[in-house]
């Protein structure tokens, strides 16, 4: 009984996990010298960019990048521990185009 408890649990932790990633485009993880994709198609130009962050990735951290879509638009999200230099860099290099729309819509007014 309790088994069948502690099962049952376990399965709804990982359908909330995997419906808390549904949301997101695409999922990597950098993690020292190595870049993994969790979810999504990322295109090579970043995922090389990731490369070279890797490198200077701390041993025993990773870092998570997440494509995330809010009012049509593709945003980034990153985990705590990138600094900001690193990831306003990450935002500048990243291929928006290759996602069908534009980083920024910029209303002009009339």
């Amino acid at each position: 009984m309790i088994a069948g408890f502690i099962m049952l649990v376990c399965i709804i932790m990982v359908a909330g996990y995997w419906l808390y990633l549904g949301r997101y485009t695409f999922v990597l993880v950098v993690e020292p010298e190595k870049v993994r994709r969790l979810k999504g198609g990322v295109p090579d130009s970043f995922i090389a960019l990731c490369q070279t962050i890797s490198f200077i990735t701390p041993a025993g951290h990773f870092l998570i990048i997440r494509g995330d879509r809010h009012n049509g638009q593709l945003r980034l999200s990153f985990s705590k521990g990138v600094g900001e230099d690193i990831r306003q860099h990450l935002r500048n290099q990243f291929p928006y185009s290759a996602y069908g729309n534009a980083r920024l819509d910029w209303k002009l007014p009339r």
